[in-house]
Parts: C-alpha cells; sequence; structure tokens
C-alpha cells in the first residue's frame, strides 16, 4: 500500500509543471537552442492555456519587454529561449501568482453552510 503511495507521488510529480519548468531550465544551461525550445513548449503544454503558444504566455504573464523581444522576434529572427530566462522565469513567477491569487479569491467568497 504504502508503495503505491509513492508511486503515485513519483507520477504526479513527473507531470508537475515545476518538473517540465527545471527540465526547460536543464536544457537551456546545455546551450541546445532546439532542445530548450521544445522544452519550453512541452513547459508551456502543462500550464493548460487557453492557446498553449509561447505569444499567449507573453502577452498575458510577461512584463512590457519581453513582449517587444518576442514581437521583435517575429519580424527579424526566431527566438532564442536560452538568452531570455531570465524573462521567462519572471513571466512563470506572474503566472503562478495569478493562479494562486485566483484560488485565495475563489476561496475568500465561499461561505460554510
Amino acid at each position: 500500500m504504502m508503495q503505491n503511495k509513492w508511486k503515485q507521488k513519483r507520477i504526479e510529480s513527473l507531470e508537475s509543471e515545476q518538473h517540465y519548468f527545471n527540465n526547460f531550465l536543464k536544457e537551456t544551461a546545455k546551450k541546445n537552442n532546439k532542445e530548450a525550445f521544445n522544452s519550453l513548449y512541452l513547459w508551456i503544454d502543462r500550464l493548460h492555456l487557453k492557446e498553449p503558444t509561447l505569444d499567449y504566455f507573453v502577452s498575458n504573464y510577461g512584463s512590457d519587454q519581453f513582449i517587444s523581444i518576442i514581437k521583435q522576434s517575429e519580424q527579424k529572427e526566431p527566438f532564442d529561449p536560452i538568452l531570455h530566462v531570465a524573462e521567462i522565469k519572471l513571466a512563470r513567477k506572474n503566472f503562478l501568482n495569478r493562479k494562486k491569487g485566483a484560488s485565495v479569491a475563489t476561496s475568500k467568497k465561499w461561505i460554510n453552510p
């Protein structure tokens, strides 16, 4: 029984947003742009956004500077996630804060019957 709980926790951990984000960070550390980009999109898929795209993520959670970087990359050269890890981390922080804020807001509205 204890082993089943451990297995379930392990599966949940491997499917978590945090796990996929850590994989993205590992790929950026390796300086492999293609793999970093692939792992970025695997992570974005785990966020369950209305549109699982980098543009949607950045436009909703990125800073003005990050939005500008994305718009410039559409016009000039492809986006390089390795160069913009700090902006991605900040956008993730904004995403998590809003997600946490939404759950806090709904819990405040709940009334104990």
